[in-house]
């Protein structure tokens, strides 16, 4: 599909009705495409068939984006925690570490009227961005995947529940909740 098409598809999609502009939703609407196109991470949008009609029920981004830990947080970190991050990790020169892995950068849901309630939960996009990096990671190899997300207790319970741990004492720079989680291959 080309461009105009993917914008025309994607316009339509709406977050959860909110007083506030949607991270979610902006995203989409006025990031994907460009970031698309310098190579900063990829977007899958998600479609289900509605008798011969397919629609847009979601999408997720994905980039392979190292996890930095500056030395201060790094410092703050249990040692446990330190060991088993940053074993798989490097020192720069300023004394940061960082985590070869991937990003979830973006996850939603089409919240549009014209979507059916239940089409796609959450878990199933999160499961399918999960399992597209288990796929990537057989090619260009990474053990850890990594999401930012608002400090609310209902996102971290879902992030938990799928297998992200929160970093304890450590937040991005944009005030977010980083979790993160090892590539594990279903047996």
């Amino acid at each position: 599909m080309g461009e105009n098409e993917a914008k025309k598809i994607i316009t339509g999609f709406k977050s959860i009705p909110s007083d506030v502009k949607n991270d979610v939703e902006c995203f989409l609407h006025l990031k994907a495409i460009e970031f698309e196109k310098a190579s900063i991470s990829t977007t899958h949008l998600v479609f289900r068939d509605f008798v011969g009609e397919f629609k847009l029920v979601g999408y997720f981004s994905l980039a392979n984006k190292k996890l930095i830990i500056s030395k201060s947080n790094y410092s703050k970190l249990s040692s446990n925690q330190r060991q088993k991050l940053c074993k798989k990790g490097d020192k720069t020169d300023l004394g940061a570490y960082y985590i070869n892995s991937y990003l979830i950068g973006q996850i939603g849901k089409n919240y549009s009227t014209d979507i059916p309630d239940g089409s796609i939960t959450g878990r199933d996009l999160l499961s399918l961005a999960y399992n597209s990096l288990l796929d990537v990671s057989k090619i260009i190899k990474a053990k850890y995947v990594w999401i930012e997300c608002e400090p609310k207790e209902k996102l971290i319970d879902f992030y938990k529940k799928f297998g992200f741990e929160k970093i304890k004492n450590f937040e991005s720079k944009n005030g977010l909740t980083v979790m993160i989680m090892k590539l594990i291959k279903p047996e």
